[in-house]
């Protein structure tokens, strides 16, 4: 039987111990390679648009914000009423008649107790729908037009008064058939504005007033047109129980023609073509030079001194090739000269690669991730009519403030200052208000109820809103009123952040700005009267101060500004809002949004290409390169020491062999001598010592 060959090579390679995947270096550049088809297919798929003939979520979403507004408005104003009945018992002497006189807005007022009414004034009040058991309550009652019946208690019966109620203000828009409409709880329309609502919407309308949370319906109304329904309950928290009502707006969206296109096809192509380019090339000229040296190093360490070393245009790999070559030679007592070529550092793949992939993902992110999107015209409306509705709700707010001073001016207005803390306190309740006060007309405050005041305001003759300066850090708003002969003055601070609260119904981002159009509220940071400064918003609010409310798309938002109706009061301000057009639930956005995804998804692959391969490849063969460097010129007493189990530690290890095998002798070739200590100790050579004589 023939005795099998010994392979020395075999024999040191079982001594040397390499750590398996995802250890070794070919596992970064195949892993990367995966990842980076995995990319591909991630950008073909999302950089898609696929939209059937259907009605846009931007306009969707548009109108359902704009019923949740309405909803608030009309909760807002149940509130209200229950606010002001309040403020009005809250007098010394209640009476129908002082009710009436002190809130224009009531229709008619009773004390009641029990089911008997003690006192009317104005119009009946409908008694029967009033409930008993209630310390404040608000009920709807149908009609030819629709009223609130508000009631709260008294220490002896109950305080009652009607108003009529509605829909909220919002612009609308005529091509699209847009309406409004205040449901009961039944489904029966109780208000309107706008367009009635066509006979397809019906049966939407129904099914949502018997759903308490918001939501929309969409039904087909002709070939290019859909019927979108949009609903929201209204409650508050403020009120006990549930008003029974819901807000709901209607109208005919032409509906967008059916797209199917794959633009992310030849972006993935070209990323799938970077990636096996990379791939080869840091095999070719990285992988592929480690793993021969790592088979001629492990025949020269297993001591067969015949085999030369193969040479390498990879500058580190070379370099060690060349300190094994001359290990050869000096083992082989022969003063051969290895001359060095030209080389190139073996990074130069790495970075080649993650520059192609870097480069691929800013292509896509400068193409595909940017570019103005087509906004829909019905998505145009709705922003008009949202900023419609939150002009409104501003305005209102200011002057139901207004309104509410002036009434506790004219129910308490010969009340001395011991009985006066109940009604202030009452009326600095309302969230509106930061600090309510009774000042002298000096700007003293004699009562005052609240936060903190943030500035003492003289408050000028008659009645009215003012604001204190546009100079100062924070925006002083307050409403005055004189109390009886005009030595006392009730002032009323208003919150700014409920203004904010209330601008936010508008979409993006909206500013309150006054006739200069200097900023005193902003759903976004700012600074207190700072002036708007990009053109278009600055167009905007002057034709809305000039009674030309707008809504335009530019530069890729929606621009839209609407000026405060002034209804006695002087403040001539506008609110203005932009959107951005990459905000909104169109087709093209969610393109965009996937290509910049996955071109951020392709600079992390990018940067984990060269780190991964940089620390784990390049770094530790630059460093073995260092070490053959310094054991080629002749410094033998350095120990190399291995920095991971691969296959460059495999080389360190058969490097460390031959320094051993130049230091003890060629039969220190074909096993391994694991040395001792850290890899920062310093060698030293141990002398001889002579085997001790036999006694």
């Amino acid at each position: 039987m023939m005795k099998r060959k010994r392979r020395p090579a075999a024999d040191l390679e079982r001594q040397i111990p390499e750590s398996g995947f995802p250890a070794g270096v070919k596992a970064p550049s195949a892993l990367l390679l995966v990842m980076l088809l995995m990319l591909a297919g991630l950008c073909a798929f999302l950089l898609r648009t696929k939209d059937d003939a259907a009605v846009p979520g931007a306009v969707v979403e548009s109108q359902q914000r704009l019923v949740e507004g309405l909803a608030r408005s009309v909760a807002a104003t149940a509130g209200q009423g229950v606010n002001d009945l309040r403020t009005a018992a809250a007098a010394p002497a209640v009476t129908p008649e002082n009710v009436l006189k002190s809130h224009p807005q009531w229709r008619g007022a009773a004390i009641l107790d029990g089911k008997q009414t003690v006192s009317a004034f104005g119009e009946p009040v409908p008694v029967d729908a009033v409930p008993q058991t209630e310390d404040a309550s608000v009920t709807p009652v149908p009609g030819a037009e629709l009223r609130m019946v508000v009631a709260v208690r008294l220490p002896k019966g109950l305080l009652v008064a009607s108003m009529t109620a509605g829909v909220p203000f919002a612009p609308l828009d005529g091509e699209l058939e847009q309406g409004l409409v205040l449901l009961d709880r039944n489904g029966a329309v109780v208000a309107t504005r706008g367009t009635a609502p066509a006979k397809e919407t019906s049966d939407l309308l129904k099914r949502a007033a018997g759903t308490d949370q918001p939501g929309n319906a969409v039904v087909k109304a002709d070939d290019k047109r859909a019927a979108l329904v949009a609903h929201a309950p209204v409650a508050s928290d403020n009120l006990s129980g549930a008003l029974g009502l819901t807000v709901a707006t209607t109208l005919k969206v032409p509906m967008s023609d059916p797209v199917s296109r794959w633009p992310g096809l030849l972006p993935a192509a070209a990323l799938v073509v970077i990636a096996l380019t990379g791939f080869a090339l840091i095999r070719v000229w990285l992988v592929w030079p480690i793993l021969r040296l790592r088979r001629d190093v492990l025949r020269v360490a297993g001591g067969d001194l015949a085999h030369e070393p193969r040479r390498t245009r990879s500058k580190e790999v070379g370099r060690i090739a060349d300190a094994v070559l001359i290990c050869q030679h000096r083992l082989r007592r022969r003063t051969r000269r290895v001359k060095r070529p030209r080389r190139v550092t073996s990074s130069i793949a790495v970075v080649l690669a993650a520059l192609g992939v870097l480069g691929w993902s800013a292509a896509v992110a400068l193409t595909a991730g940017r570019g103005d999107v087509a906004v829909p015209d019905a998505v145009v409306a709705g922003s008009h009519s949202r900023l419609g509705g939150t002009a409104d709700a501003v305005r209102r707010s200011l002057n139901d403030g207004l309104r509410d001073v002036l009434a506790f001016a004219h129910l308490n207005g010969t009340q001395d200052a011991g009985k006066l803390g109940s009604a202030v306190e009452q009326l600095a309740k309302q969230s509106r208000y930061r600090n309510v006060s009774v000042v002298d007309r000096k700007g003293e405050p004699l009562l005052s109820a609240g936060r903190t005041r943030l500035r003492e305001v003289t408050p000028p003759e008659g009645a009215g809103i003012r604001l204190q300066d546009t100079t100062s850090t924070v925006p002083v708003l307050f409403a005055f009123a004189p109390l009886g002969d005009g030595s006392r003055v009730v002032v009323a601070e208003y919150d700014i952040e409920h203004l904010s609260s209330l601008l936010r119904r508008a979409p993006g981002e909206v500013r309150l700005v006054d006739a200069q159009l200097k900023t005193i509220a902003s759903t976004h940071g700012f600074t207190a009267f700072e002036e708007l400064t990009a053109e278009r918003l600055r167009t905007s609010a002057i034709d809305a101060l000039a009674g030309k409310p707008t809504t335009v798309v530019h530069a890729g938002s929606v621009v839209a500004a609407r000026a405060l109706e002034r209804d006695g009061n002087e403040l001539g301000w506008a609110v203005v809002s932009a959107e951005p057009a990459s905000a909104l639930d169109l087709a093209g956005n969610a393109e965009q949004r996937g290509a910049l995804l996955v071109a951020l998804v392709g600079v992390i692959l990018a940067l984990l290409l060269f780190g991964w391969h940089h620390l784990v490849l390049v770094r530790p063969l630059r460093r073995l390169a260092a070490a053959a460097d310094r054991l080629r010129n002749g410094h033998t007493g350095d120990t190399i020491f291995p920095q991971r189990q691969d296959q460059i530690g495999t080389i360190a290890c058969c490097l460390e062999i031959c320094r051993q095998a130049l230091v003890d002798g060629v039969g220190r070739l074909g096993s391994v001598r694991r040395p001792r200590g850290a890899a920062t100790d310093v060698t030293e050579l141990m002398p001889a010592i002579d085997e001790p004589a036999r006694r």
